[in-house]
Formats: C-alpha cells, sequence, structure tokens
C-alpha cells in the first residue's frame, strides 16, 4: 500500500482493475471521492463507510431507513 500514498484514489482502482459502474458507485458513494481525491483519504472514507454499516441496521444510509421527509429541511435552514 505504500506505493500508493502519492497517487490518487482512482489510480488505485485502475491498479485493482475496478471498472464500470462498480467504480463509479465506489467513488461517489462509497469514498465520496472525485478524480483529484488523494488515495489516503479515499481509503479512510471507504473505512468510515464500512464503520457505519450495522450501527442502525442494515445500511449505513440513515434517511432510507427513517424516510426522506426531513431531509430536504436540512438544505433550506
Amino acid at each position: 500500500m505504500i506505493e500508493y500514498l502519492s497517487k490518487s484514489f482512482e489510480e488505485f482502482l485502475d491498479s485493482k482493475q475496478i471498472r464500470g459502474r462498480v467504480r463509479q458507485y465506489l467513488l461517489d458513494t462509497v469514498a465520496m471521492a472525485s478524480k483529484s481525491t488523494s488515495f489516503l483519504t479515499g481509503i479512510e472514507n471507504v473505512q468510515k463507510f464500512v464503520r457505519s454499516i450495522g450501527r442502525y441496521g442494515n445500511t449505513p444510509f440513515l434517511w432510507t431507513l427513517y424516510g426522506s421527509g426531513e431531509l430536504p429541511q436540512c438544505f433550506c435552514r
């Protein structure tokens, strides 16, 4: 893993031959990463995501468990 410290998270996914929808899912949802996100930041974000699974149910996404009625209000205040 030391060889990736100076590279981006996307370069890491390239080296593991992760492509297509799985790659897009990992970048957008799991790692919340862009093309310029460093490897270390991407891995830390993935670790946070994995630690959150099972904490409040079977998914790391709270709004899908309890509905999304209050979700829009967080953006209007």
